[in-house]
This record gives structure tokens, C-alpha cells and sequence, in this order.
């Protein structure tokens, strides 16, 4: 089940990259052109060749958030996890009496 939820997720950032690069690439070849009206197919097409590269640099942004809230959180219960571990019965002067 693994390996197939990794073929998965590897398939998924291969097609989300090369709708990033033709979207960039799509931009670079119609950057001159020049518009016939209200119905141009080209700025049309650019439009949403802006969408999509917006919506990627948002979720990457936004993955990226949470990575750092993840990291901060690990880093957090990491610290509270050391602080516990090193009380032992000797330093809570406990007397263990017969």
C-alpha cells in the first residue's frame, strides 16, 4: 500500500511541475502578441495560465506555513519532553523511607 501511495504522490508533483512549466513556458512564447479584441483566445489562455501559476505559488506558500508550524510544534514538545525526563526521585529530594 506504501509503495503505491508513493507512485501516487510522485505522479502528482510530476504533473503539478509540468503544468507549472508549460503555464511559464505558455507565457514566454505569447508574450507579444497582439490582442484581436474582447474574444482573443491567447490572453484568454494567458489568464489562465496566471491562475494556475497564482494557485501553485499560494499552496506552496501555504505548505510551506505549515511545515514551519510542524517543525515549531516538534521543536516545543521536544523541549517540555527533555525538561520531564530529567526530574528523578533524587532531585525532588523524595526520602525513601524503611
Amino acid at each position: 500500500m506504501k509503495k503505491t501511495s508513493r507512485i501516487v504522490m510522485i505522479a502528482a508533483v510530476i504533473v503539478l511541475c509540468l503544468s507549472v512549466l508549460g503555464s511559464a513556458s505558455c507565457f514566454a512564447v505569447h508574450s507579444g502578441h497582439h490582442c484581436t479584441g474582447a474574444d482573443c483566445t491567447i490572453c484568454a489562455v494567458l489568464t489562465q495560465c496566471d491562475r494556475r501559476l497564482r494557485s501553485a505559488a499560494v499552496s506552496g506558500s501555504s505548505a510551506l506555513l505549515l511545515l514551519c508550524y510542524a517543525a515549531l510544534a516538534a521543536f516545543l514538545t521536544d523541549a517540555e519532553t527533555r525538561e520531564a525526563s530529567c526530574e528523578t526521585l533524587v532531585s525532588l529530594k523524595v526520602e525513601m523511607l524503611d
